[in-house]
């Protein structure tokens, strides 16, 4: 038998009419639509009991449509200035001022500058909230701005060595005045704790640094953020997102690697820190500190601060002292590092006799894991103990590509005595060990050496590394290149395995001073005729191969772009195309408009929106 429930009467409740408050009744917020066409702020009504909360900067939830969105307050104004009848604010759900106005007017001119709405770079530059840590700021108010004073042209300064960076910090620290700021941004989480090491051993006249990374745990990430507001802490260090942070006018911003790839976000829109520090060089001095110069900092800079270059020993191929040399008079002086292109041990080998690889029946090259495992294949993983050659079945092997365990179990043999440290993806060092537990024999790959000072370097496989063909390719290589001479104590030998004619080992022998931005502004010259960035704007625009192709067509012969060309777009397996555009002569903010309105119409139209990146760091 079916159980019946209770019946329930239906309440009734008659809806109450809200009343707008008496003074500043209207609120201008910044809504979260959602959609391109509709991104903008919209005038709401402040009821009267939510009229001390609702200030502006603060975050709120209003109607739009038939949803309901969440906003910023950008001002308050009289009932007068308005006409027709407003929707009501729903609720504050944040009292926490911090969308302030100078924050609101660097994200328009950045939004401007990569064709996109506020709303899209918000969630970059400010952290998730987190309510109970904001019970700590509750009726604080940020301090009252600096008057806006004119800065110094952007500056780029060389990196010599691996404690410039808190010399310059320090330098910074001992210039602030009337309460500005240095912002210190720099590419990951091993730089922060660099620099957050040195400043710790450093003197204690340097204030406590407040850090901003996505490593911190989510309150503290939040908590930090509104301290950079509400206490404007003299010394701020952070990753990617952190050059939104608020500073009073005057500061000074330092930016570590800008042309680092952790330097441009990865989610749409694409934006850069280099881009977004220089829009702050309206009100702010911006230092680019790297050892070896981008492309576009060495094209826009008007100022090269001169430093001077420690006196240090190159040696290429072919030269009086080989590399072995090197590493062994080294190690009687301090720690070695010696860098690979790969780790591993023998990931390639062919036949001794006949020279053919080693491949395995379904294609896949062989490889050898360790000194005791057999080869394997590095596709399905079988295993090959009796191994032959299948053309002229000897069985003497012969190694074509050596990895670092191999290079490493090598140098052991031949310099006994030194500890051997290796450093690669799978298991990083990102910082050397204290020197007294030295010297050390350092085995790294690139991307992974570890942070400290050296007396000898070896770089090894370079042609391979400086012969890439991607957009940014020789300037990845000299950055990598740089950065670990940067690492050599003065007086000490680096080996480069280079032939004397390559440009880089050319420009180290003529002027090692000067020799990272001799072959910057050499690259920006061969540009010229290639019609390449930074010497002309680029865009690429993604979306499903037929309205690609539409779009080419539709901008063919505008005056505006020097030429474009449809790829296939190997990010995604969908139908889908990509369309790289170039301009040359044209104003980058014109140069954006033009995409901010194609974005605009497709949204109005009710287009699948196209993927729209605006100087994206490679094609």
């Amino acid at each position: 038998m079916a159980i019946v429930k209770p019946l329930r009467l239906k309440v009734q409740r008659t809806p109450t009419e809200n009343k707008i408050a008496p003074n500043l009744g209207v609120a201008k917020v910044l809504v979260d639509t959602g959609i391109f066409h509709l991104s903008g702020t919209y005038d709401y009504a402040v009821p009267i009991g939510l009229d001390t909360k609702a200030q502006p900067g603060t975050l709120v939830e209003v109607p739009f449509g038939s949803k309901v969105c969440s906003g910023y307050i950008v001002s308050r104004h009289s009932e007068a200035t308005v006409t027709g009848k407003l929707k009501f604010i729903s609720k504050v759900l944040s009292p926490i001022p911090i969308f302030t106005q100078d924050l609101h007017a660097l994200l328009e001119d950045v939004a401007k500058l990569f064709a996109c709405g506020v709303w899209d770079l918000i969630r970059s530059a400010i952290p998730p909230r987190v309510a109970k840590v904001e019970n700590d700021f509750s009726g604080r108010r940020p301090p009252v701005d600096l008057e806006a004073r004119e800065s110094r042209s952007p500056r780029s300064v060389l990196k010599v060595s691996s404690t410039d960076l808190l010399k310059l910090v320090s330098q910074s620290m001992a210039q602030v005045t009337n309460g500005s700021q240095v912002l210190v941004i720099v590419p990951d989480e091993r730089e922060v704790e660099f620099v957050r090491n040195r400043l710790t051993a450093a003197t204690s006249a340097l204030a406590p640094a407040l850090y901003l990374t996505s490593k911190l745990e989510k309150s503290d990430r939040y908590r930090n953020f509104l301290e950079t507001i509400f206490s404007s802490p003299t010394l701020i260090v952070g990753t990617r997102s952190a050059i939104f942070t608020p500073l009073r006018a005057g500061s000074r911003i330092i930016v570590l690697s800008d042309g680092d790839e952790s330097m441009y976000e990865k989610r749409a829109p694409g934006w850069n820190v280099r881009d977004v520090a220089l829009i702050r060089a309206k009100e702010n001095e911006v230092v680019f500190i790297s050892s070896s110069p981008s492309l576009e900092v060495a094209l826009a800079s008007t100022e090269k601060e001169e430093v001077l270059v420690p006196l240090k020993t190159y040696y290429f191929e072919g030269s009086r002292k080989s590399d072995i040399a090197i590493v062994k008079e080294g190690l009687k002086k301090g720690n070695v590092l010696v860098v690979l292109p790969q780790p591993g041990y023998v990931n390639t080998f062919s036949c001794q006799k006949c020279r053919n690889l080693a491949v395995c029946e379904c294609g896949g090259r062989l490889a050898v894991t360790s000194a005791k495992s057999p080869p394997g294949c590095v596709l399905c993983s079988r295993q090959y103990p009796n191994w032959v050659c299948t053309y002229c079945s000897s069985d003497v092997k012969r190694i074509v590509g050596k990895g670092s365990d191999r290079f490493a179990e090598e140098l052991t043999k031949s310099i006994p005595g030194y500890q051997v440290l290796t450093s690669k993806g799978s298991s990083r060092l990102d910082v050397l060990p204290e020197s007294s537990k030295g010297p050390f024999l350092v085995i790294a790959t690139y991307g992974c050496e570890p942070i400290g000072d050296y007396q000898a370097l070896i770089l090894h496989s370079l042609e391979n590394l400086t012969n890439r063909t991607h957009l940014r390719a020789s300037e990845e290589a000299r950055a990598r290149i740089f950065d670990d001479i940067s690492l050599v104590l003065p007086g000490g030998d680096i080996y480069l395995a280079l032939t004397p004619e390559h440009p880089i080992a050319r420009a180290l022998k003529k002027d090692p001073k000067n020799a990272a931005y001799d072959l910057a502004h050499a690259e920006i010259a061969e540009r010229q005729g290639a019609n390449l960035p930074p010497v002309v704007l680029m865009a690429c625009v993604i979306g499903t191969k037929a309205d690609i192709s539409q779009l080419a067509r539709s901008i063919d012969g505008l005056e505006i772009f020097s030429s474009s060309v449809v790829q296939t777009d190997k990010s995604t397996l969908d139908d889908a195309a990509k369309l790289v555009i170039r301009s040359r002569g044209v104003d980058q903010l014109v140069f954006a408009k033009f995409f901010e309105d194609l974005a605009r119409y497709r949204s109005l139209k009710g287009l699948r929106p196209f993927n729209i990146r605006l100087q994206p760091y490679s094609i």
